[in-house]
């Protein structure tokens, strides 16, 4: 059976109790991830490199003897959702697994670097590219780039400096001789050498917390309802939890009661993803075709007031034409927790 045929022969409720066992995403993500891939076209089977979605038991490789067997999803994980849904599923002979166990597995393995296609941009953006959002991430980058630089031939840096600009990215790359190179001579550095590479550290490491809370308000600015202050707050000390939600409605239902839907599986999550709030800024962009009307952010904002509480709400609204007809919300979580760090879900 295909995994496009065995998904929407499987209730995601029956899935709930063996996804809460997989964690690492809560099941409203889950929720997410299998709605777009009920939908999704099928790509033609002559782009797909691995036919199959194999099912079996993992026994630990040569070395690793203490390590625990563990049911592992081949050809999936990394694969493009398009690839996946047309893929034969196949579960091997000692896995004795039933039908949403097994749906439950692969849905893990679809969503490793993302539970949709927005979130796996970022999170190749963030990982591979190393994507400076603001002039303070790249005020940082060339100070790297010049701490570094001081120690490496000339002919490497030009070679840097190239392959930079040809891929457009934001940081260098070195090659494993380079960096060698240059910390075997950063250890013989002269004293004040040092002192000049410590100074330059401390700057780099002020701009990318710069970067990482001016990057957090950015994404709150440019629509009505949360002011540029509004968000100052997030140097406040305080654990933050980013995350973001997307309605998937395909004409089936309305994009409020997706909403609701999503906000609902917070009651059956193990750790519950809205608790102990002190402050929740939510940001709900729309496209100018299919704007906001009154009626929806009035009852989109009392969704989110019943889940917070007695903590304190800001809900603004953002003009963006890159989600179609369906909604996207970031939503910013702040705990009474002490903590100096954003925790990302993304």
């Amino acid at each position: 059976m295909k995994l496009k045929e065995l998904l929407l022969s499987t209730d995601f409720n029956a899935l709930v109790p063996y996804l809460k066992k997989e964690g690492d995403l809560f099941i409203r993500q889950y929720r997410e991830a299998y709605d777009i891939l009920c939908h999704l076209t099928p790509a033609n089977d002559s782009k797909i490199k691995y036919p199959k979605i194999i099912v079996e038991w993992h026994t630990p490789d040569e070395g690793f003897e203490d390590e625990e067997p563990y049911i592992n999803v081949h050809n999936c994980e990394g694969d493009l959702w398009e690839c996946n849904v047309s893929k034969e599923v196949v579960v091997a002979d000692n896995c004795k697994l039933n039908k949403e166990e097994v749906v439950a597995k692969i849905l893990w393995s679809c969503t490793f670097y993302g539970y949709t296609p927005q979130t796996t941009k970022e999170d190749f953006e963030n990982r591979i590219e190393h994507k400076m959002h603001t002039l303070y991430g790249l005020r940082a980058r060339r100070l790297e780039q010049r701490l570094y630089f001081n120690y490496l031939p000339g002919n490497a840096k030009r070679e840097s400096i190239y392959v930079k600009k040809l891929s457009g990215r934001d940081s260098f790359s070195l090659s494993s001789e380079e960096w060698d190179y240059c910390h075997k001579r950063m250890k013989k550095a002269s004293r004040i050498k040092k002192k000049r590479d410590r100074r330059l550290k401390k700057r780099i490491d002020d701009l990318d917390h710069k970067e990482k809370y001016e990057y957090l308000r950015v994404k709150f600015l440019g629509g009505k309802g949360i002011a540029w202050h509004d968000m100052d707050f997030i140097y406040d000390g305080y654990h933050m939890f980013l995350t973001q939600m997307e309605t998937h409605t395909y004409g089936e239902m309305s994009r409020v009661n997706y909403v609701k839907m999503l906000t609902s599986y917070n009651e059956q999550e193990t750790e519950k993803e809205f608790i102990g709030l002190q402050k929740l800024v939510v940001v709900c962009r729309a496209s100018s075709a299919s704007s906001l009307t009154g009626k929806e952010t009035k009852e989109i904002k009392d969704i989110f007031k019943q889940l917070v509480g007695n903590a304190e709400l800001m809900f603004g609204t953002i003009e963006d034409d890159s989600f179609g007809s369906e909604l996207h919300l970031t939503i910013l979580s702040q705990t009474s927790k002490k903590r100096t760090t954003v925790s990302d879900y993304d």
